[in-house]
């Protein structure tokens, strides 16, 4: 994946991953980037083929099937910039077939289903906003040992493709899962993932960093939910 740190010269110190992120964040996407468009390439011929992919600078409907707001994508990505893109493609890349059905099972576009693409941008600005390199849109605080294990999960641009991934599946679980859901109340099913995160970082937080992977944190992100579920069910 190119990144910002490809720019610099030979003798320039390479960037941190963090550093890397908030860069592609800050970027916005470029019809006259081979890179950024190439990466909307690699989405439509995972998820819309066998169809070719139209050109960048040509509106297409089919956009909206994968869960674009509009015919042209690049108006979703101003809220993260590039980093969405390359999460978004990774994920339509690696999960294929996982993403695939998530599409079939929202593209009715009621008011009882979600725009994937969107939800997968705003996934990309979660991930941002525990690692502090954004600010949320409430008031809600970062949590300083949240940050500090994300940080430490997150090695490289691979594992933050990766966390985003797995983080995406996981809130498109409870929402599928959730007999209330609806798009109205989609901040709020994605608040209760950001809430199953946070806690599963404070419980690795104890334990040695050197054991701190993408596939750890998941797991525990798991136990925190059926933890969360079994406690609701408590209460009523």
């Amino acid at each position: 994946m190119a990144s910002p740190s490809s720019s610099l010269s030979p003798d320039s110190p390479p960037l941190h991953v963090i550093d890397v992120l908030k860069g592609d964040m800050g970027t916005a996407f470029d019809l006259e980037n081979k890179a950024h468009c190439a990466l909307l390439t690699d989405i439509w011929n995972h998820l819309l083929a066998p169809d070719p992919p139209p050109s960048p600078l040509s509106p297409h409907v089919r956009w909206k099937e994968v869960g674009f707001q509009r015919d042209t994508p690049e108006s979703d990505l101003r809220g993260a910039g590039v980093l969405g893109l390359r999460h978004f493609a990774y994920l339509a890349t690696r999960f294929t077939p996982e993403l695939i059905a998530c599409i079939e099972r929202q593209k009715e576009r009621t008011e009882k289903h979600y725009p994937v693409a969107t939800a997968a941008i705003n996934v990309t600005r979660m991930i941002c906003v525990l690692l502090g390199v954004t600010k949320a849109m409430s008031s809600r605080p970062v949590v300083t040992e949240c940050c500090s294990v994300l940080k430490e999960v997150i090695r490289n641009e691979q594992d933050a493709c990766h966390l985003h991934a797995r983080l995406f599946l996981h809130l498109d679980r409870e929402y599928v899962e959730n007999p209330n859901s609806s798009y109205l109340l989609f901040n709020e099913i994605s608040e209760r993932v950001r809430d199953d995160v946070e806690s599963a970082a404070l419980a690795l937080f104890g334990t040695p960093p050197g054991d701190w992977t993408v596939d750890r944190l998941m797991r525990e992100v798991s136990e925190q939910r059926n933890r969360r579920r079994k406690g609701a069910c408590l209460v009523a």
